[in-house]
């Protein structure tokens, strides 16, 4: 990336920019002076939405970041298929293209595959890019190693009736902070699907006389947009390819 690409307006292009949380994204990113473009690819095309607003399918991804007045700085996934993901992922690394990830399920070797492009373009990848959430992964982390064994863990999280995924990839991720502070394998998580429920995380340590119980509850999908922006303008300020996480974006 060169040096002066940090002082200038972000050209940023939305996988999924269609989507719910696409287009979310996308109407914060359109406002936001911090963006010159925000333009995107989608599987879904309606005709009022294809080209003439900047919006195109994914097969001509390849052409686009061809074209120096279309190549962004920074392409955000927010996809559900995790192949498309990591083929796009190492689309953007061969034409020098920072990447955010929002995309969740990926297998071990999936993850093994992007931390190696990561040696050729700066990646970030989040399964939640809420604040909040950010900061509650990192509390787990401190009360696993605090407190002691005998305080068992557990995890549950409920999410809207139309999430096809369960446990959440945030929920495995809080899971995988406390297996790798303590050496051990989660077996307390559960979760429910209903509503509209845009997201609710809680994790308990349970001791023989006492409970500490720890929540996060998001009151609306917009939260986590906000998020994906902050980690775009964070790492559009990188200089170097690199893996990087949220807890960096907020200097944790």
């Amino acid at each position: 990336m060169e040096d002066d690409k940090v002082s200038q307006p972000i050209v940023l292009h939305i996988s999924g920019i269609l989507g719910r949380m696409g287009q979310f994204v996308y109407g914060l990113g359109s406002k936001d002076p911090a963006f010159e473009l925000v333009h995107g690819f989608d599987i879904a095309q309606p005709p009022d939405l294809v080209h003439g607003n900047h919006t195109y399918p994914p097969a001509e991804m390849g052409a686009v970041f061809r074209d120096p007045t279309r190549k962004p700085d920074v392409l955000l996934i927010f996809i559900k298929d995790t192949v498309a993901a990591v083929e796009q992922t190492k689309l953007a690394a061969q034409y020098g293209i920072w990447v955010v990830i929002g995309t969740t399920g990926f297998s071990a070797s999936q993850l093994a595959e992007l931390r190696d492009l990561a040696s050729r373009t700066a990646i970030l990848v989040a399964s939640n890019f809420s604040l909040g959430v950010t900061l509650m992964a990192k509390l787990t982390a401190v009360m696993a190693s605090t407190l002691p064994a005998s305080y068992e863990p557990g995890i549950y999280e409920e999410h809207h009736r139309a999430k096809t995924d369960a446990p959440s990839g945030t929920a495995k991720m809080l899971a995988e902070v406390i297996e790798t502070v303590r050496g051990l394998v989660m077996n307390q998580v559960s979760s429910f699907r209903g509503g509209n429920i845009a997201g609710i995380h809680k994790v308990t340590f349970a001791g023989q006389h006492e409970t500490l119980r720890f929540e996060h509850e998001a009151g609306s999908p917009v939260v986590f947009a906000e998020g994906a922006i902050l980690a775009v303008k964070w790492i559009a300020e990188r200089e170097v390819p690199g893996w990087y996480t949220m807890n960096q974006v907020l200097g944790l």
